[in-house]
């Protein structure tokens, strides 16, 4: 059974799939599982080309998966269901980021030896969540630029009402019809921090009040997930004037985000960039 895997969504991430998946590589996943939402057989979406073109010794532990049917839940929640469903006896925990999330710990801790604290009775670990905005500077950069070296902090996210993502204990899954929600999972056992401190006991069941009291609870941003926006700003406004789920969620102007940023720079990221510029370097053509 391997310790660790992480199940990330994509659709149209070809310009930052690579790096992505480098980044969860390099901080220890066993397995990074990538679902790919294929709306039809002539799709346009490159993602899977770019994965492809990743070093041989990185693909080894990629799997893709794809998702071609109308989502029940949502593309993100049926896709952690479908991977749950494949992988529960196959992963000890399993993660379920985003492609625009990347894990920060200051002293580079792998995430099995971060999951090696977590006490037996704990079914969860709820990592909190750094949201960073657009900087000017980096509008035109490449991928890699824009999430290790210039990127700002969104006001609101940088204080003790941090955002969560939880790695859960598979095993401890409770699996009724809707078993993940938006930012945890219903489990058997506590919820914990990557410190092991217990932010819930006992049984969690999908009730969201819990989620707005404990992240009122984290004051600790060491071990954290970094949140961008994906690419330059333009991008991410894109990403909203798509159809979702069949609904159309409007258009958002790149005024309205930058509005909402403060111009503090933050480069904790950039301990990681030397080893994602290396094996970028390696990726296939």
């Amino acid at each position: 059974m391997y310790k660790s895997a992480v199940c990330i969504t994509a659709r149209m991430e070809e310009a930052y799939i690579q790096e992505c998946i480098l980044h969860n590589y390099i901080v220890g996943f066993d397995k990074m599982i990538i679902v790919l939402h294929q709306l039809s057989a002539n799709d346009n979406d490159r993602t899977h080309e770019k994965i492809l073109q990743l070093p041989d010794n990185v693909l080894e532990k990629v799997v893709v998966e794809t998702i071609t049917t109308d989502c029940l839940y949502g593309y993100q929640p049926d896709a952690y269901h479908k991977i749950y469903d494949e992988w529960k006896d196959k992963v000890e925990w399993l993660a379920m980021f985003d492609v625009d999330e990347c894990l920060y710990d200051s002293k580079r801790r792998s995430v099995n030896e971060l999951l090696s604290g977590i006490p037996d009775h704990a079914g969860q670990v709820l990592i909190p969540w750094l949201n960073f905005g657009h900087s000017g500077r980096v509008l035109s950069a490449t991928p890699q630029e824009t999430r290790y070296t210039a990127f700002t902090k969104c006001e609101g996210y940088a204080n003790v009402n941090a955002q969560i993502k939880p790695i859960v204990r598979t095993k401890d899954i409770i699996t009724d019809s809707r078993w993940y929600w938006t930012h945890f999972a219903s489990t058997k056992g506590a919820a914990v921090d990557v410190s092991g401190n217990v932010l819930l006991d006992g049984q969690i069941t999908g009730e969201e009040q819990f989620y707005r009291d404990i992240r009122k609870n984290f004051t600790n941003f060491d071990t954290c997930l970094v949140h961008y926006f994906t690419g330059a700003m333009e991008d991410w406004v894109i990403r909203y004037k798509r159809r979702k789920n069949h609904v159309y969620y409007g258009e958002h102007s790149v005024n309205m985000f930058m509005e909402n940023t403060y111009e503090i720079e933050d480069t904790r990221m950039s301990i990681y960039l030397d080893g994602l510029k290396g094996l970028l370097e390696k990726c296939k053509n």
